[in-house]
């Protein structure tokens, strides 16, 4: 039994990674096999859907992985250090995957996931739970709402968008650049809450 365990969660971080390099156009049989070394056998084993319940249970593991860090940054920081963990997090994630990794759920939102329309509340839920999340940390600071949703916005769309923009430019810059903006946003928001 954990050998059949191991190959389905090699399977799962199979795909989870390459929705972050390709999309879910990217994910394929053959490469999630190949990626993950996992016998051919094993696939209808685990997912008797194939293809699509491989690109749907790894689209929920990673909403669930990515709610999850943003719930632990949140709550070990206040608004300026959760925008600097966020930063240095895919700061190291685009380093130690040359760039080539980005955010999977980023990837299926930009996608069509008409093949996969489970996944469609997943995703809309993982951004608006990072949006709530980091709303969240704002009123904790100070700020109220309205204004604190909408600088939560800005936060999650401005990171996630670096985040694309260092992956095209093969350069930290962009979430430098964002974070140094953002920090500034919400030090003037601290201070001017309306």
């Amino acid at each position: 039994m954990p050998d059949r365990q191991s190959a389905r969660d090699r399977m799962l971080a199979s795909a989870t990674a390459v929705l972050a390099e390709s999309g879910p156009s990217g994910v394929t049989i053959d490469r999630v096999l190949s990626d993950s070394g996992a016998p051919r056998g094993s696939v209808y084993h685990h997912f008797p859907g194939g293809r699509t319940e491989i690109i749907t249970r790894a689209g929920h593991s990673a909403a669930e992985k990515a709610i999850g860090r943003y719930r632990e940054l949140a709550a070990d920081n206040d608004t300026a250090g959760l925008v600097d963990a966020l930063v240095d997090r895919w700061k190291r994630n685009l380093i130690d995957h040359d760039f080539r990794r980005g955010c999977p759920i980023l990837a299926l939102a930009v996608d069509d996931l008409s093949a996969v329309p489970e996944l469609d509340g997943d995703i809309a839920d993982t951004f608006v739970t990072w949006r709530t999340i980091a709303a969240r940390v704002l009123e904790r600071d100070g700020v109220p709402a309205p204004r604190s949703e909408r600088l939560a916005t800005l936060i999650v769309t401005a990171v996630e968008g670096a985040v694309a923009m260092c992956r095209s430019t093969r350069s930290i810059v962009p979430l430098d650049d964002v974070a140094a903006e953002l920090r500034a946003l919400v030090e003037t928001a601290l201070h001017r809450p309306d």
